[in-house]
């Protein structure tokens, strides 16, 4: 499995309980991951096609989320491709589009205006990044900083960094981590290293 229950719980703010009930959920929604990636002209074999499509499209968690909802109430399925250097979107069922490709850019919601709510913005600090704003940084210089930020790693917690790299490559996962460490950890969010990542993240972006 190229992805794991913690990582899927964060990306579509699923409840996903523990035990049998809890991995077929999370294997449901690994199919679907799988299924979009396929469906986009994507391998979708290892957690390494998972950033390399992540990279291309930077999708945020809200796009997943409706992607998914679309899928589970109307068996459709989201497309997304670069045209003309932007991103578009459309849906397709049993292999036909059944909506005009559209400009990939903050999802519609199904309900109607007068019965949302406007979500307020979350308050954050001066100066302090928001994690979606350190994820886009991620993807857009992490392939740059990566040997700098393991060399970061390393001298932060020695320990940590050993026992990562040694999970890394008893998972065949290690060339892919090492090329870009820092997307694999803002995406993933280990609880051993986030903040290693998160701190190193908010020097770069505060220079």
């Amino acid at each position: 499995m190229w992805c794991n229950r913690c990582f899927i719980r964060k990306l579509f703010h699923a409840e996903i309980p523990k035990g049998k009930s809890g991995k077929a959920l999370t294997q449901e929604y690994q199919r679907f991951m799988t299924g979009f990636l396929i469906g986009c002209d994507y391998e979708a074999k290892s957690w390494g096609d998972y950033l390399t499509f992540i990279k291309e499209f930077k999708l945020s968690r809200t796009h997943w989320q409706t992607f998914f909802s679309k899928n589970k109430e109307e068996n459709m399925w989201a497309v997304v491709e670069k045209h003309e250097g932007a991103t578009r979107v459309a849906y397709f069922q049993d292999g036909a589009r059944k909506s005009e490709w559209e400009a990939l850019s903050s999802p519609t919601r199904s309900p109607s205006p007068e019965k949302e709510t406007p979500t307020p913005e979350p308050k954050k600090e001066k100066g302090t990044p928001t994690p979606e704003e350190r994820m886009m940084y991620a993807f857009e210089h992490g392939a740059s900083l990566a040997e700098e930020f393991l060399k970061y790693f390393e001298g932060s917690a020695k320990g940590v960094f050993q026992n990562y790299k040694r999970l890394s490559i008893e998972q065949g996962v290690l060339e892919q981590f090492e090329a870009n460490p820092l997307v694999t950890i803002v995406t993933m969010q280990p609880g051993c290293c986030f903040h290693i990542a998160t701190r190193f993240l908010d020097d770069k972006m505060a220079t």
